[in-house]
């Protein structure tokens, strides 16, 4: 979608990806409330365990024209009158209509203590799907590119998340255990265990990977602020069955997809 600047050169503070998130619930909300209250209070549970997904990711901001971030800066100064945004939800193509209809015409406010930069929602596109239904049950490889940071994490001894980088010999297992359990949450989806979903899904970092680090921060200026560490702009390899790349495509990979635009890909 467009986002029109309502202000010739808006500031955006670093931390907006969480205001793009509650933007989103919200617009749900005035949609289908008790749709709403499902994604944000349980979401789509794995069976047996406490993980849960809401099926829905997001882009950073593509913003065509800015200053180039100094030292010490903590706020995106834009110089364009229009930026872009990719929302993509897991939902079946009947509901498009419904979903787009969600964004047209409405305004967007990024903002905190020191800045706000208010938009307008312009253009509204549907991008063009894949035929997925017509792949069921086939095992193929795409090559995709993080184009928001994707976060993949093990926990150490004291329970304090240890970021992995996409050439960590674990990033690829913990990568196919979060998508075996992203399709288990799904109706009919794949029950495996760990080692299962290691097998049957994998991952191979291209060797021209050039991939930068991002800090986030969740719940920017509140109490229980949690700062997370992503890594994005590398491409790789994904082999698995069709219907568990979908759900990769549609919903992101790895955590704080719908919390923080994490794990949003595209096709390379």
């Amino acid at each position: 979608m467009t986002l029109i600047a309502l202000d010739a050169q808006p500031e955006i503070m670093f931390g907006y990806p969480y205001a793009i998130s509650a933007w989103i619930y919200k617009l749900i909300a005035s949609a289908d409330e008790q749709y709403a209250h499902f994604l944000h209070e349980r979401g789509f549970r794995v069976p047996g365990k406490l993980k849960s997904f809401k099926d829905f990711v997001f882009s950073g901001l593509e913003i065509p024209k800015m200053d180039r971030p100094r030292p010490g800066d903590t706020a995106i100064r834009v110089k364009s009158r229009e930026i872009y945004l990719y929302v993509s939800f897991y939902a079946d193509r009947s509901a498009e209509n419904f979903i787009a209809g969600l964004f047209e015409n409405q305004f967007l406010s990024l903002f905190n203590r020191d800045y706000r930069a208010d938009f307008q929602v312009g253009r509204v596109e549907t991008l063009p799907a894949a035929d997925w239904e017509s792949l069921t049950g086939s095992k193929l490889t795409l090559t995709l590119q993080a184009l928001s940071p994707m976060v993949m994490a093990l926990k150490n001894e004291l329970g304090i998340d240890q970021y992995l980088t996409p050439d960590h010999p674990d990033f690829g297992r913990y990568l196919a255990i979060n998508l075996a359990d992203k399709h288990a949450s799904l109706e009919g989806g794949l029950q495996l265990d760990p080692e299962a979903a290691i097998r049957l899904i994998q991952y191979r970092l291209l060797p021209d990977h050039d991939f930068r680090s991002r800090l986030l921060s969740i719940k920017e200026n509140k109490a229980g602020q949690t700062r997370i560490k992503g890594y994005y702009d590398f491409r790789f390899e994904l082999t698995a069955p069709a219907a568990v790349l979908k759900v990769a495509y549609y919903s992101g990979i790895g955590k704080y997809c719908s919390t923080a635009g994490c794990g949003f890909v595209k096709v390379a």
